[in-house]
């Protein structure tokens, strides 16, 4: 239980994941302080862009952004939980079965981890 990000990454293309392909989606302004630097979107703010892009049936679009999301990381484990969910319904919408199938064990052994009978 050393890495819970290495863990969670597992079997994730990460490569492809770059500043430029999120600035094509996000609107980095809105992640301005109020100096005008500019400011990394949090893992809280990617997954709640990228839940809204699965809402919408963009999961195309939603992908590069969730896969951000756990990249960046987070303390709260339901939160990479509903990451994974996410990531995994995107992928079989899109037809890729087994990246979907492989999102949703890692969404599944986190479940478990939590005993969160509910998610399961």
């Amino acid at each position: 239980k050393n890495s819970l990000g290495s863990f969670l990454l597992d079997g994730i293309d990460t490569k492809n994941l770059n500043a430029d392909a999120l600035s094509a989606i996000i609107d980095f302004d809105d992640y301005s302080d109020a100096g005008g630097v500019r400011e990394a979107p949090t893992c809280q703010e990617l997954a709640m862009e990228g839940e809204t892009l699965t809402k919408q049936g963009d999961h195309r679009e939603a992908i590069p952004l969730l896969e951000s999301a756990l990249e960046l990381g987070s303390d709260d484990t339901q939160l990479h939980s509903v990451l994974w969910s996410l990531l995994g319904n995107a992928h079989f919408y899109l037809g890729d079965h087994e990246k979907a199938i492989l999102c949703h064990s890692h969404d599944l052994a986190i479940c478990c981890e939590l005993q969160d009978e509910k998610s399961k």
